[in-house]
């Protein structure tokens, strides 16, 4: 692209962050000669569309609104916002049978993290949520439609496309034949950030940009300093109350007795996803957890081994960690495998250090095996797979061998992993984030709770005053 380029940065909702994602990149696309406009949707979201009230009861709770603040200094720098009033045509509501199809798959990735698993029945959903979710998807898909036939735009940015609006308009790029970038946090670092040209969710794509990284990273550091980052990064890890691998708490003998002849399959979380895969990640075999751990439970048997499933825990979210225990217990049963449940309070490292072998599936914990050399395998593709091929498998025939070799590996193999999510890829000049609700602005707090307002309105929440419950049950 040329600095004479037009593009377009759409604002999918009200999130903080991801608004703060757009600013920021609107502030660095200017300084590098694009000319920049931005189409907020927030004040369509389904809540706002059916009942515009829900705006300013949220906009009440908060103080140093990040819309207005910004706003005001993009404004100055020549970003143009777009009228969304003018934008949007109530009118154009028809979903054609394909849009039909697209926006179930966008429902159960918005939702799939409430219910525990992205594989639910949209009848456990109130049919009210459902039809007012449709509805502001319906009307932004058309309208972005008729927006960008009529005008003529280089690139389109927004955010990971696994929420309605944004993946919308990641929809109509792809139909006009626009290249889009797909705004996601793939470093542990808030001030980081990525961009991809195909999905926040693409294997390949994400193996590639550490690859290129990591060698941009050893020409300017030694592996000494490197090594003492990694060791940082793994001892954080292991003494963070907040990551749910770690439950820190005593192991008791009796629920980890007889696993030397075992192979442990650790879930990862189910229900994060993009609607907008790369095909390039489709493989023949293991197309998902489920499928890979039956995989593991055919082959292991044939060796004469014994195979357990640890479930993704979920600190402070008993309803998705039952749901997952479900799930798995189901699957144990078919198979005759020992379950560990998501809270069943074990430390999931020293259990995997009392493994005969170990299996994972899309999951991180696999890069911490790696590290403390536990013996693994990896089912399927990773974000790190590519820096370790020689304990991946992506077929039975594969899989069969490793379980048989026990591997393990030499732990410098995840460096540029653990480099990438330290301080990869874009870096945020503009904000300070610290966390998905602690954004800065010129040492100002945005959107900073006013706590009596807050507290009142979810008080009046509980008596189902407003706010529609999404689940029947």
């Amino acid at each position: 692209m040329d600095n004479s380029d037009r593009v377009l940065i759409v604002i999918p909702n009200r999130s903080l962050f991801v608004t703060a994602w757009c600013y920021e990149n609107a502030f660095r696309l200017v300084a590098e000669g694009f000319k920049v406009e931005i189409l907020d949707l927030a004040r369509y979201e389904s809540r706002y569309l059916s009942k515009s009230a829900y705006w300013y009861l949220d906009s009440i709770c908060e103080r140093n609104d990040i819309r207005k603040i910004v706003k005001v200094k993009l404004l100055e720098i020549g970003v143009k916002f777009i009228n969304e009033d003018n934008f949007v045509d109530l009118n154009l509501k028809n979903l054609k049978k394909n849009d039909e199809v697209l926006f179930r798959a966008v429902f159960k990735s918005c939702y799939a993290k409430l219910v525990g698993t992205r594989d639910f029945d949209l009848q456990e959903i109130n049919e009210t949520v459902f039809n007012m979710d449709r509805n502001s998807y319906a009307i932004i898909l058309n309208n972005l439609r008729r927006f960008l036939k009529t005008n003529s735009y280089n690139c389109v940015y927004t955010v990971n496309g696994r929420t309605f609006f944004d993946s919308c308009a990641i929809q109509v790029a792809k139909e006009y034949e626009i290249p889009y970038m797909a705004i996601e946090k793939t470093s542990e670092n808030w001030q980081f950030y990525s961009l991809q040209r195909i999905s926040t969710h693409s294997t390949l794509e994400v193996q590639e940009k550490i690859s290129i990284f990591w060698k941009k990273w050893m020409q300017g550091q030694t592996i000494d300093k490197t090594s003492l980052i990694v060791s940082e990064y793994f001892k954080k890890n292991l003494n963070e109350r907040s990551n749910p691998w770690m439950a820190l708490q005593t192991l008791k003998p009796e629920n980890i007795s007889n696993l030397s002849k075992t192979a442990i399959f650790f879930t990862t979380s189910d229900y994060e996803y993009s609607v907008h895969a790369d095909p390039r990640d489709i493989d023949l075999e293991f197309r998902n957890q489920i499928e890979a751990f039956r995989a593991l439970a055919e082959q292991s048997k044939k060796i004469g081994l014994e195979v357990a499933v640890r479930v993704h825990p979920h600190i402070g979210s008993t309803i998705i960690e039952k749901k997952l225990n479900e799930i798995w217990e189901k699957e144990c049963k078919r198979v005759g495998a020992r379950l560990f449940e998501a809270n069943c309070g074990i430390n999931s490292i020293q259990l995997a250090n009392r493994a005969f072998t170990n299996a994972v599936y899309v999951s991180n914990i696999g890069a911490e095996m790696i590290y403390y050399n536990l013996p693994l395998i990896i089912l399927g593709k990773t974000s790190y797979s590519h820096l370790v091929p020689e304990i991946c498998a992506t077929d039975s025939s594969t899989l069969f061998q490793l379980l048989k070799s026990r591997s393990t590996l030499s732990i410098d193999k995840i460096f540029p992993w653990v480099i990438y999510r330290q301080f990869g890829e874009v870096k945020i000049e503009n904000f300070i984030i610290q966390s998905a609700s602690e954004v800065f602005y010129e040492k100002k707090r945005l959107n900073e709770k006013r706590i009596w307002v807050y507290r009142s309105i979810r008080f009046l929440a509980k008596f189902k005053l407003f706010r529609i419950k999404v689940l029947k049950k």
